[in-house]
């Protein structure tokens, strides 16, 4: 067995490399999508073999659970560094650092994730629980060299942690994260505590905050083989138990029936002011789209932003949000912009066929909208369009319904000429959309001052480059945390206008400031001490090293 193991592992190891490399050496110039899907194949194929011989290992002694679990992590830890670099790949074509047609990988690493990642996952938790209940059964084991532990364990408890005391931002990363990437681990986590009613009620509390963040995971992101909703509403006797009980059940009645459309509006007339906001929130995501549409239309305005927040917010629900944005006639250009930039990363990531349909239908939609004449926002269409019609070539989806449509389009912005953009309005838009606008990317300018840190702080991996440093620095009202952790980077302020802007900045800490003092020239300390933002700690330094340059 152990030998099996060992040249299973060793096989694995050797396709992680190759994928990894491809990744590595390719990406530069964009990825070629078939041989990446072979490798990918070869590297599933072998995990899955591997996993077949886990499966049949006995596991009744410590000392065979030391023989597997190593090979167990190795194996875990390739497919993490596979995953890791084509996330990174993603990441940087995304941003534009590298050709943007290494986005279409996203389909590869969609199935690799289903057929490798997913499984694997689950018999390594499935594995360490049985460890746990071994040590329970036999504690003298534990003492016998280094007890295992789950490679995640810490992100687990962390993520815990922040569900239980965090704020709602806190919550919501937690919920993602605890339902997604972790799901398997947490799954056994929930199992585990379930005999103790009171260690999982408050987790639930939690999580029923944004139930539709579960529903997003557990019901559209590839195919579950279990679903976290399950366990939460296996033990009744709360409120929010109750509510993921309601929920299960409304996802799994049959669809498409007058029957069942008519059940659930009836259930929501029943239910409280906040728990029907959940359920309808819930219901944007659901399969039947009379259902959707229906949730979609009686959300009110908090709940309707929060619909776009889940990681992989199904395509299905984007259109109907988008329907009832476009249909209902009182929102303004401003609103639908913002509308826009919060799902276009998420438009960025089709992996399924159903995906991409979807996609077009929200599209044509968007192309009838007038801002998108305006030269920002007709860059980012085309953009996506391009990522649209790859996605069409990789799923044989024929004759194209947008190809006349872009033909037109296109012939009206080239009347239309150049136009600019007006400054965004955040006024009226939650501090959760925010977020997520400035963790895709979209106004990091004006996002980086926002006083909230855990909103200004996901602008930072944007500011990028020199002159996106110095437009930075120059600006007054800068969040402080922003200005710290960008300052650090020397090398965006290699230039004396941007490091002299940085120093110059009434809220650069000092503590950023004094690290770049030995690197100015007296006439570098000359200029700033005529400036009145100088910090008075700051100021103190700077005349201090003007004496030791004269002397």
């Amino acid at each position: 067995m152990n030998e099996n193991l060992s040249a299973g592992s060793k096989k694995i190891h050797e396709s992680r490399t190759a994928i990894v490399s491809m990744l590595e050496k390719e990406r530069e110039y964009g990825c070629r999508l078939l041989p990446l899907k072979q490798a990918a194949e070869d590297f599933a194929a072998s995990i899955r073999t591997f996993l077949d011989d886990i499966g049949t290992a006995p596991l009744d002694s410590r000392a065979q659970f030391s023989a597997v679990i190593p090979y167990m992590e190795n194996v875990y830890l390739d497919w993490k560094a596979v995953h890791g670099e084509f996330m990174e790949t993603s990441r940087l074509a995304y941003q534009g650092m590298i050709p943007a047609e290494n986005m279409n990988m996203d389909s590869v690493h969609a199935e690799l994730e289903q057929t490798a990642g997913e499984p694997m996952s689950a018999v390594y938790a499935h594995l360490q629980t049985k460890w746990r209940k071994h040590i329970e059964a036999n504690p003298w084991d534990s003492f016998i060299g280094d007890s295992a532990g789950h490679l995640d364990e810490e992100g687990l408890r962390e993520a815990v942690q922040a569900l239980k005391r965090g704020d709602d931002f806190d919550v919501e990363d937690a919920t993602e994260h605890l339902t997604g990437p972790l799901r398997h681990l947490f799954s056994h986590y929930l199992h585990d505590s379930s005999a103790r009613e009171d260690a999982v009620s408050e987790l639930r509390d939690n999580l029923w905050k944004r139930p539709e963040i579960i529903v997003a995971n557990d019901y559209w992101r590839q195919r579950r083989r279990s679903r976290i909703m399950d366990i939460l509403a296996s033990t009744p006797g709360t409120p929010s138990a109750a509510g993921f009980a309601r929920v299960g059940e409304y996802f799994d009645w049959p669809t498409g029936t007058p029957e069942s459309r008519a059940r659930i509006v009836k259930i929501l007339g029943n239910a409280s002011p906040e728990d029907k906001e959940k359920f309808l929130r819930c219901f944007t995501m659901h399969p039947d789209q009379g259902i959707r549409r229906y949730a979609a239309t009686n959300l009110n305005i908090g709940g309707f932003w929060k619909c776009l927040t889940p990681e992989m917010v199904p395509c299905a629900a984007i259109l109907s949000l988008l329907e009832r944005l476009v249909g209902s006639g009182v929102c303004d250009d401003n609103t639908k912009k913002i509308f826009f930039d919060a799902i276009y990363r998420r438009l960025h990531h089709l992996t399924s066929r159903s995906e991409v349909l979807y996609a077009r239908g929200i599209v044509r939609i968007f192309m009838k909208l007038d801002f998108f004449l305006e030269d920002r926002y007709f860059e980012k269409l085309l953009r996506l369009l391009g990522y649209i019609e790859a996605k069409e070539a990789y799923y044989q989806i024929k004759a194209s319904l947008l190809d006349e449509h872009i033909a037109c389009f296109k012939n009206i912005k080239q009347k239309s000429g150049t136009v600019d953009s007006a400054p965004p309005d955040f006024g009226g838009i939650p501090p959760v959309v925010l977020r997520k606008l400035a963790k895709d990317g979209h106004f990091w300018f004006e996002l980086c001052a926002h006083p909230r840190f855990k909103i200004a702080r996901e602008t930072i991996p944007y500011i990028n480059s020199r002159d996106r440093a110095a437009l930075v620095a120059s600006k007054k009202n800068i969040n402080q945390d922003v200005l710290r952790a960008v300052g650090k980077n020397k090398q965006l302020f290699s230039t004396q206008t941007a490091r002299l802007a940085l120093l110059a900045n009434p809220r650069t800490p000092p503590a950023i400031s004094l690290e770049y003092l030995p690197d100015l020239s007296r006439t570098d300390v000359e200029l700033l001490l005529r400036k009145n933002t100088i910090h008075p700690e700051f100021r103190q330094q700077l005349a201090a090293r003007l004496r030791g340059l004269a002397a």
